[in-house]
């Protein structure tokens, strides 16, 4: 099973406008919800009056060019929740309607991330919270979130969750390659481990063998090693291609982005 994942390709180089100017600071109505920040403070959403709904396209566009995924996640003191309000803050200031969503789940601590009412998808879920340093590309922390009450939370890149941003089954076929190309993976590394292992192998025995001339009395152990080698060299040739055809996967349908909480969803609410 296949997708094109390069639909949104094209609007990284187009211009993003919308109808209504970005806002000044007076121009915004303060919201405060029942969440609270890392400091304990409550969370302020800042809405602005002309802040519409935008097409997919557009919040992508708008998505690709904001800097909020690229900010550290610190334990404490910027997580989740201060991801979702930046970005929320920083969408209505270009004119983009934005939610702030609470997520529950049956155990462990909740999530929060954002949501936008599309013209053409209807409501679409982003998550750009992202990891310690080094764990995943901080472009890769730009996600569409994918909910559904009794199942994990999902997050799928924007260009892979593109054709499908909100339907919960979108995710769950990107996540059977993703399983797929770990057990792949898992299992060339397995057999380059015993490719390795054969290889040393190959080397003690020709050296116990010694060079040539070898008495006819050795003969069976001299094609035995020849073999060895023979079959050695498929294998080798073998994991090479083999590689990289997961290699090309992986660059495809690149790495998951996991979420600290794994446990099923039992509820999640929105405030606009």
């Amino acid at each position: 099973m296949t997708w094109k994942v390069n639909l949104v390709a094209p609007l990284i180089s187009a211009p993003f406008s919308t109808a209504e100017p970005a806002a000044t600071n007076t121009e915004f109505i303060v919201r405060i919800i029942p969440l609270r920040n890392s400091s304990g403070q409550p969370v302020e959403l800042r809405n602005h009056p002309g802040a519409t709904n935008v097409s997919l396209r557009q919040l992508v566009l708008f998505l690709r060019t904001n800097p909020v995924n690229y900010a550290t996640f610190q334990p404490g003191k910027f997580v989740c929740t201060e991801f979702a309000q930046a970005l929320h803050n920083a969408a209505e200031a270009a004119g983009l309607r934005a939610g702030v969503v609470m997520v529950d789940f049956t155990r462990g601590e909740g999530h929060v991330l954002n949501a936008f009412e599309t013209t053409d998808k209807g409501v679409v879920y982003v998550d750009c919270t992202g990891g310690l340093p080094g764990a995943v590309p901080r472009q890769e922390f730009d996600t569409f979130g994918y909910l559904q009450t009794g199942k994990p939370y999902g997050r799928l890149p924007l260009d892979i969750g593109f054709p499908d941003p909100n339907h919960y089954s979108r995710y769950e076929q990107v996540d059977r390659i993703w399983t797929k190309m770990e057990i792949d993976q898992a299992q060339l590394e397995e057999r380059r481990k015993r490719a390795a292992d054969e290889a040393r192998a190959v080397r003690e025995a020709a050296q116990k063998l010694g060079p040539p001339p070898w008495p006819p009395e050795r003969r069976n152990e001299v094609e035995n090693l020849e073999k060895r080698r023979a079959n050695l060299q498929k294998e080798e040739l073998a994991l090479r291609q083999e590689w990289e055809e997961l290699r090309q996967r992986q660059k495809q349908w690149r790495f998951r982005v996991y979420h600290s909480n794994t446990n099923p969803v039992v509820r999640f609410k929105t405030w606009w």
